[in-house]
């Protein structure tokens, strides 16, 4: 019999899940509920399940980040994530985090129990409308990080990089780094001279266009940094 854990922040979710499981499966056995806010690494070595089914929230990594310390701790453990979301930008992450199947919160019971059976058996689900979404998500990070290594630029100089782009001036800059002025120059000389461009417009414009800068505030490179 398969040992199922269910992990979510929706109770009556868990609830109604648990009691559809038990009711129409008869080699499933639904071991615990546990939601969020529990200590699930704990959770998991009291249970011992055989999978471990969490939920997945849009803008938010609670759930990717539980997936990969329960992971890290049991690799043994398969885990199907149920997303709310068909965006699809967080699958690579999930994948990465040790994921066996990757299904949305709306898909049927059969298709819940088939991916339950599947994975226990060493074979990876993943919902067939989010094939294309998981190509195209690999294609960009592919594509930026090309992008990343294309002018060769050492993360410092990404970082003033960054700065550059909020309009921040050299004092400012050399003061947010803790750097002098004098080797913020140096920096920038190189990056214009990686770059192959005339001027600080020039970088910051082939920069986001490249994909290596996105387009932040002041206020958010000063947070990324801090």
């Amino acid at each position: 019999m398969t040992k199922v854990l269910l992990i979510d922040d929706d109770y009556l979710f868990l609830e109604c899940l648990e009691h559809t499981l038990s009711k129409d499966y008869d080699n499933f056995k639904i071991v615990g509920k546990l939601d969020f806010n529990a200590d699930l690494i704990n959770g998991v070595n009291k249970l011992k399940p055989d999978v471990v089914i969490i939920g997945i929230r849009p803008n938010s990594d609670r759930g990717i980040e539980h997936i990969e310390a329960i992971h890290e701790e049991y690799p043994e453990v398969k885990v199907i994530a149920l997303s709310a979301s068909e965006d699809g930008t967080n699958l690579p992450r999930l994948i990465n985090a040790g994921i066996s199947a990757y299904l949305l919160r709306s898909c049927s019971l059969f298709e819940l129990a088939d991916s339950i059976l599947s994975v226990v058996s060493g074979i990876q689900v993943l919902t067939p409308s989010m094939i294309g979404k998981l190509m195209e998500a690999f294609r960009r990070q592919s594509h930026n990080a090309q992008n990343q290594n294309l002018f060769s630029l050492s993360d410092r100089e990404k970082e003033i990089l960054k700065f550059v782009a909020t309009g921040a001036s050299n004092k400012e800059i050399a003061q947010s780094c803790y750097i002098s002025e004098t080797t913020v120059k140096t920096h920038l000389r190189n990056i214009l001279s990686k770059m192959e461009v005339k001027n600080r417009a020039g970088a910051v414009s082939l920069a986001t266009t490249m994909g290596i800068l996105p387009k932040m505030s002041r206020e958010e490179v000063s947070n990324s940094l801090s």
